[in-house]
């Protein structure tokens, strides 16, 4: 060690004069205790003071604290720095004096003699981003950074956010350099990415190119809002305009495929997007297209985007409906009053009314779904929908609930809770049926009963479909409070983390007061595989069927309950009513540049079935066969295209053997591109990044101070130096016990104790 280099220091324990007293004190009394033995012993009296004395002089230099400070590091490690370098479409916009603003990222920032400073001290790496993050390299970029601007989208949070998780730093000394327009298709995450990088001692210093820009457009986006639609039942399309430069404006959206045009005036009002509910109605069955449009503004530099395709595909299957019941009351004797009145539905109910009796009651299903108790998956697959009454420990076993289980995750049935706990869980049969059943509970259930509860809508619930009563003058969840609620519900631990809350139960008062915000879980759906769980988790709305002469406006309401929930069920899921082979599209209308998944799916077996053959035709007429790869689970296949031109396309499956032997799906592919909608500079956005992460905003012109503030940050974010005791080692207090054990071994030789 370099003598030279140590720097000492001194961390005395108390004040050193009182140490140094004491010290003086002690070595006083050790002269007066030898001075008894000196004349007799001069010699071994002496070198045993001097020993003594020692000892006090080394306890007091301890008390003093000699400390030393650690050596500066020579080879200092260079701190991270990433450079993330916007490539979306926006760059592309001159407006940075004359020059793009990409080019005046490139000139300003990228240059080989900044980019060579900067490594000098940093560990550099150059990064784009738009819809993904991948590594550049900065001759290219210098080279050719004109036609390096092409992504659709700007992903800056995801961005940020993988970027700052792929940078290691033991000494959090590391930043990252963002060179943007701050236009972000995910801007609502920029907040949460920032933090994340605070959090990983990642100082984000952004700088923002560009200005505001004039361009004038309106898109829209438009989807069919389920799966199937039912002959003569009316169904919705959900269109999306979103507007630039057009805050104040009025345009009327066009909607032709139907008996009669549909228009609806449009007014932004200040709102970037608007969304309009268009309704739509065929009474036949078939594939129907709908072209859906908005009337262009003065003004608007592109029209090719304000006009899509939606196709809606329409059944006159009736739905397969299973109703068991173990124990039966008057909820099942009206629910199965009011399926009954439904044309659409095919109604086999199974009660159990003593043991080892049983009835069953058909309606509707003309033997298709068998009059016994299915205990195979085919026999399950013949429904739609199961609904669960109570006391299902008396009809069902453990296999036949594990088939249950497996019709809703893998074949994509529906389950209905009808009665709350669909068991006793006093008896050691309920227990066992609990335990099997849990998982398809969308709740966790509390010891207890709860009586004479009132209902009222969440805000989910009032927007969904199984409480839409079209016959009422008033709002749902206004006409649901003023209706008998449950006369006996379990109580509710809590929900699970899957379910959504429709409606809830709680006193009327209650009720009233906080719209739905408080209470039990009363009506709780919840996804389980590719099926879906709708549980009523009491009893008594069996009343709503039984009202009072002053309710009459409520007539009705009971049926339409249940015709909603079931019609929703069946026709959201994957399978048609009465298929048993579906294909599903992760989406019916595509982002042009978005890959498009379609799934094939089968319920239950079938024998001697040729493989399903996949093919998909363009809006030129082009037919390209997709090869089907199997997928994670039973019964399905995928397979995934990504179009490269925007129109209309259509899928078509070939399955011999199944039910349908062929479908068809015609899918919209719009060309949305945000980054030409609006081009505008978002320098808000990129400050609070940095004022977030702990960084600075930087301007355009700052790049040649950019290596002095790196430097600035370093050195004040960087620990200080903290002495250390050079005492505190293990042989200093083995030499420090030796010696005293030594001066005391030698005083009892000498027979001085």
């Amino acid at each position: 060690m370099d003598l030279l280099a140590i720097q000492f220091h001194w961390r005395p324990w108390t004040s050193p004069l009182h140490i140094f007293a004491g010290a003086g004190l002690l070595a006083v009394l050790a002269i007066v205790a030898y001075s008894r033995t000196f004349h007799d012993q001069r010699k071994l009296s002496a070198g045993l003071l001097g020993m003594r004395l020692c000892v006090i002089a080394a306890l007091a230099l301890l008390l003093m604290g000699p400390s030393e400070l650690p050596p500066v590091g020579e080879g200092t490690a260079r701190a991270p720095l990433r450079i993330l370098l916007d490539i979306s479409k926006s760059m592309n916009v001159a407006d940075c004096e004359d020059r793009t603003r990409i080019q005046a990222a490139v000139n300003g920032w990228l240059s080989e003699h900044h980019l060579q400073a900067l490594a000098a001290e940093h560990e550099v790496e150059l990064l784009g981003f738009g819809a993904q993050v991948r590594p550049l390299v900065a001759g290219e970029v210098r080279s050719d950074c004109d036609r390096m601007a092409v992504d659709r989208e700007s992903l800056l949070a995801e961005s940020i956010r993988k970027t700052v998780l792929g940078v290691t730093s033991k000494s959090r000394d590391a930043a990252l350099l963002v060179l943007s327009d701050g236009r972000a298709s995910d801007g609502d995450a920029l907040r949460a990415a920032a933090r994340l990088a605070k959090a990983r001692g990642v100082g984000i210093f952004t700088v923002c190119l560009g200005g505001p820009t004039k361009r004038r457009d309106v898109q829209l986006v438009a989807v069919p809002r389920q799966e199937f639609f039912l002959a003569g039942e009316p169904g919705q399309i959900l269109v999306r305009i979103r507007q630039a430069g057009y805050d104040e404006a009025t345009t009327t959206l066009r909607v032709t495929g139907g008996e009669k045009e549909f228009k609806h005036d449009v007014r932004f009002e200040g709102k970037s997007s608007v969304t309009v509910e268009v309704p739509v109605t065929q009474a036949k069955s078939g594939l129907y297209a709908y072209t859906v449009r908005i009337d262009p503004i003065d003004g608007e530099q592109e029209t090719s985007n304000n006009e899509q395709a939606v196709f809606c595909n329409v059944i006159d299957q009736r739905i397969r409906v299973l109703l068991l019941e173990g124990q039966p009351y008057w909820d099942t004797k009206f629910l199965a009053q009011s399926l009954r009145k439904d044309e659409r539905l095919e109604l086999t109910q199974i009660t159990r009314l003593s043991p080892g009796k049983q009835e069953t009651i058909l309606t509707r299903t003309g033997g298709g779904g068998g009059a016994r108790l299915p205990s195979t998956a085919e026999e399950f697959a013949a429904y739609d929908v199961v609904i669960l009454g109570r006391g299902m420990e008396c009809l069902l076993d453990a296999e036949r609930v594990s088939l249950l289980c497996d019709f809703v995750s893998r074949g994509g049935g529906h389950v209905i809770f009808a009665r709350g706990r669909s068991y006793d869980p006093r008896t050691p049969a309920g227990r066992r049926m609990g335990r099997d059943l849990a998982v398809l509970e969308p709740v966790i259930w509390a010891p207890g009963m709860a009586k004479n509860l009132t209902l009222s809508l969440t805000a989910t619930g009032r927007g969904s479909p199984c409480f839409s009563f079209a016959h009422l003058a008033m709002d749902s969840g206004d006409a649901i409070s003023r209706l008998p609620g449950f006369r006996v519900m379990p109580l509710i631990e809590r929900e699970k983390s899957a379910a959504r809350v429709l409606a809830r139960a709680t006193t009327t008062a209650l009720a009233r007061a906080s719209d739905g915000g408080v209470g039990d879980p009363a009506v709780v759906t919840m996804d389980y595989g590719r099926g879906r769980i709708v549980a009523i988790l009491g009893e008594g709305l069996w009343q709503w069927s039984f009202l009072s002469p002053k309710d009459k406006q409520f007539d009705g309401i009971y049926d339409a309950f249940w015709s909603n929930l079931v019609r929703w069920l069946a026709t959201s899921s994957a399978f048609g009513p009465g298929a048993d082979v579906s294909m599903k599209l992760s989406r019916s209308a595509v982002k042009l540049g978005t890959a498009v998944t379609v799934e094939i799916a089968s319920r239950g077996t079938s024998k001697e079935t040729a493989a399903p053959k996949l093919t998909v035709t363009d809006s030129a007429g082009e037919t390209t066969p997709l090869p089907l790869v199997r997928a994670r689970g039973e019964h399905r296949m995928q397979a995934s295209f990504t179009p490269a031109a925007a129109g209309t396309y259509t899928l078509a499956l070939a399955a011999p053997g199944r039910k349908p032997d062929r479908i068809e799906r015609r899918f919209s592919v719009y060309d949305l591109d945000t980054e030409r909608l609006n081009t505008s500079a978002d320098p808000e956005a990129m400050a609070m990044i940095s004022r977030e992460s702990g960084g600075e905003v930087l301007g355009p012109g700052d790049a040649p101070r950019f290596r002095d503030m790196l430097s600035k940050r370093r050195a004040a974010i960087e620990a200080p130096r903290q002495p250390y005791y050079i005492w505190d080692k293990a042989l200093v207090l083995i030499i420090m016990l030796g010696w005293i054990g030594a001066e005391w071994f030698f005083r009892r030789l000498a027979g001085l104790l």
